[in-house]
C-alpha cells in the first residue's frame, strides 16, 4: 500500500475521533488555557506589590510585623486559587466525563486488529 491509500483507509478512524466530543473537549482545553494566561498576567503584577509588602514587613529580620504580611499572603493566594478552581469548576467537571470517553474510544482503537496494522504500515513507510 502506498502512503495515500493508507491515509484514505485510515479516514473513518480519523472522522470517529473527529466528533463533537473531542471538539468540545478542544475548545474547553482553550478556554482553560486563555483564562490561565489572563491570570498569569494579574498574578505578576500582584507579585511584585506582595514581594514589596513581605520586604517592607521584614526589615530588620522576622518579626511580628513580618509573621503577619507572610500570613496575609498566604490568606490572599488560598482565596485566589479557591477563586480559580470555582470558576474553573464547570469547565473542569464537562472535561472528565469527555477525557473518560475519549480514553474508551482510543482503547477500544487499539483492539481493532486493522487500524494497527494501517498505523504499523504508515510506520514503516515512513507516512507523514
Amino acid at each position: 500500500m502506498t502512503c495515500e491509500q493508507i491515509a484514505m483507509a485510515m479516514m473513518p478512524y480519523v472522522n470517529q475521533v473527529r466528533g463533537g466530543s473531542t471538539q468540545q473537549l478542544g475548545r474547553n482545553a482553550q478556554e482553560l488555557q486563555r483564562r490561565n494566561v489572563a491570570r498569569e498576567a494579574e498574578l505578576q503584577s500582584e507579585a511584585a506589590a506582595d514581594t514589596a509588602a513581605m520586604e517592607a514587613g521584614c526589615v530588620g529580620g522576622i518579626n511580628a510585623t513580618c509573621a503577619a504580611a507572610s500570613e496575609a499572603l498566604s490568606a490572599r493566594e488560598a482565596a485566589r486559587n479557591a477563586k480559580i478552581q470555582a470558576e474553573d469548576k464547570p469547565i473542569t467537571d464537562q472535561m472528565g466525563p469527555e477525557m473518560a470517553a475519549l480514553a474508551a474510544q482510543g482503547h477500544a482503537m487499539q483492539q481493532d486488529p486493522r487500524l494497527m496494522r494501517l498505523m504499523q504500515l504508515g510506520q514503516q513507510k515512513n507516512c507523514h
